[in-house]
């Protein structure tokens, strides 16, 4: 099995918008970013593809099995999904949220398993404090701790960055990687952050209700105009910037420059690729 999600040309249309335009989405296993400004389609995307939002047309295959509507139990199970705006209970103790998540998706985990949910996401030692006691950034472990009870082959996650500073949403990626690579749970998630998508294994860039590319981030922001940029700054105090279109001449570059006193390689970034994407340039 290739792919454990294959979204093929998914169209929505509410009124006279169109949310979906043919969007086609191939999720591999490890973590994937759907990246698109605010109205592209992102949410729409993904709520079509767990039959959460009914479509106009596409089809839609998960594990390789093609499925229509809502989604079967066995396959629902193979999910875990923290969709956007989604929250516990202030009033309960994370232990107390979990075990109340668990029974209404119908689990019926131990303590251990909870605790063990927890500690995949670092948050552990939060176990017996009041949900509502929480930083945004611990919630959102705890949130997608409560999707990893029912020990899920994928976790979807829409938008999880909101409301998180600059170091959590960095740190979020590190969570989602820890996943992918300790526990095998493969992840996508959808974002506006390029920051942050530039961090996935691989980035599908949504715009207009369309996929426009997708693969992976630095490969797209090398195809769409991004080069590679030395930065060398001398003992006299003189800077100089290179520009490096192909990164086979980096040698040649470094060689002449072997004088500095530093040198930063800085690799292309998802933004000019994206506002090019975008049709912003």
């Amino acid at each position: 099995m290739e792919f454990l999600i294959e979204a093929i040309d998914l169209r929505k249309r509410y009124g006279e918008v169109i949310a979906l335009d043919g969007a086609s989405l191939r999720v591999r296993r490890g973590v994937t970013a759907l990246v698109g400004p605010n109205g592209a389609g992102k949410t729409t995307l993904i709520e079509g593809v767990l039959g959460l939002r009914r479509l106009d047309g596409g089809r839609v295959y998960l594990f390789g099995e093609e499925v229509r509507g809502e989604l079967s139990s066995r396959i629902a199970k193979r999910i875990g999904v923290v969709l956007e705006g989604f929250s516990l209970m202030d009033t309960l103790t994370v232990v107390e949220n979990l075990e109340l998540a668990a029974r209404l998706a119908g689990l019926r985990p131990s303590l251990r398993q909870i605790l063990n949910a927890l500690d995949k996401v670092g948050a552990k030692e939060l176990a017996r404090r009041l949900y509502g006691k929480l930083s945004t950034g611990q919630r959102r472990r705890v949130d997608i701790a409560s999707a990893l009870l029912g020990e899920p082959e994928l976790l979807i996650l829409d938008e999880p960055e909101a409301g998180l500073d600059p170091g959590a949403r960095v740190e979020l990626v590190a969570l989602f990687e820890g996943l992918a690579r300790g526990d095998g749970v493969s992840v996508l998630f959808s974002t506006h952050d390029l920051s942050i998508a530039s961090r996935a294994w691989e980035a599908a860039v949504i715009v207009r209700g369309r996929v426009v590319e997708q693969g992976p981030p630095l490969e797209i922001a090398r195809k769409y105009g991004g080069t590679w940029r030395v930065r060398a700054r001398f003992s006299d105090g003189g800077e100089k910037v290179v520009e490096v279109g192909d990164l086979r001449d980096l040698p040649r570059v470094l060689e002449g420059l072997a004088d500095a006193v530093f040198i930063n390689v800085e690799s292309p970034d998802m933004f000019n690729a994206f506002r090019k994407l975008a049709g912003y340039v």
